[in-house]
Formats: structure tokens, C-alpha cells, sequence
């Protein structure tokens, strides 16, 4: 195997575990949310879970499908694995993790006497979507260069002719 598509497919292997990490933190951020409904009081206002969270939720669970297509695809099903596709799709969900992880960020506490609790896991969320954004942009950039530049993918004679 080459060193790119080694490369492609140890991003691709790190975005799904870093989505699989960032959908745990969150999805215990959601329940810590909506288990204080049951705990109204008299001065407690419930103001819901913070959309930025639940978007935070969304990304990581699309993140989780879109690899599964990436990884699975090009093998199993290669007319559907078209080099745009995969770029488009790499491109969109590192907006989504960027968008994500910021609009967490600005709501998460400062680090500094938060080392436990939901805090901590605001935080880590916030911590592992920059990683994942990361790791999207890698797949990016290595898609645009697999593009660009025809390293890497099949070349299909038939695309060719017909244009």
C-alpha cells in the first residue's frame, strides 16, 4: 500500500474514534441537562440544552456515518465513491467540527477549578472536536491533492472518453 492511502486510512480510523469520544462526552452532557427538568425548584429555570451541544451531538454521529461510507465505499462499492463526493463530504463535515467545537468553546467554563464533573467534560469535548477538525482537514487537503494532482485514486479511462 502506498504512504498516502496508509495515511488516509489513519485519519480516517482516527476521526472515527475521535466521533465515537466527542459523541460519549456530549451524549453524558445532554442526559446531565435534561435530568435537571427533574429537579426544578422554586429557583432553578430550566433553560434547555445549549444548541451548541446538541450540534456538538449531530456532528459526531455524521462523522460517524460519513467515515463508515468513506472506509466502506471505495471497496465494497466503488461507482459510489467518486473523488468529489468524498472531497465535498470531507470539506462539509470539517465546517461542521470547526462550527461545533467553537460554539462549545465559547460557552465551556475556563479550565481552572473545573477538574471534575460536567465541566471537565465540556471541555474534553471541546478538546477532542479540535482534534477531530484536525484530522477532517488532513482528509481534505489530502482529497483536494488526490484530485488535483491524480495521486492516489484509480484513473478511470471512461470519465475520459466521455468528455
Amino acid at each position: 500500500m502506498p504512504f498516502f492511502d496508509i495515511l488516509v486510512i489513519a485519519c480516517r480510523i482516527a476521526q472515527f474514534v475521535l466521533s465515537v469520544i466527542v459523541l460519549g462526552c456530549t451524549g453524558y452532557l445532554v442526559s446531565i441537562y435534561r435530568a435537571d427538568i427533574y429537579n426544578l425548584s422554586e429557583d432553578f429555570i430550566y433553560y434547555g440544552v445549549p444548541s451548541s451541544l446538541s450540534f456538538l451531538l449531530f456532528v459526531a454521529v455524521w462523522s460517524i456515518i460519513i467515515v463508515a461510507w468513506q472506509i466502506l465505499t471505495p471497496r465494497f462499492a466503488e461507482r459510489l465513491a467518486h473523488r468529489f463526493v468524498i472531497l465535498g463530504l470531507d470539506a462539509l463535515t470539517m465546517l461542521f467540527w470547526f462550527a461545533g467545537f467553537i460554539a462549545l468553546a465559547v460557552i465551556t467554563p475556563p479550565a481552572y477549578g473545573t477538574v471534575h464533573g460536567p465541566y471537565a467534560t465540556q471541555q474534553a469535548a471541546v478538546a477532542f472536536g479540535a482534534f477531530a477538525w484536525l484530522a477532517f482537514l488532513v482528509t481534505t487537503i489530502l482529497s483536494a491533492i488526490d484530485i488535483f494532482r491524480g495521486h492516489g485514486g484509480k484513473h478511470n479511462p471512461e470519465l475520459q472518453n466521455a468528455a
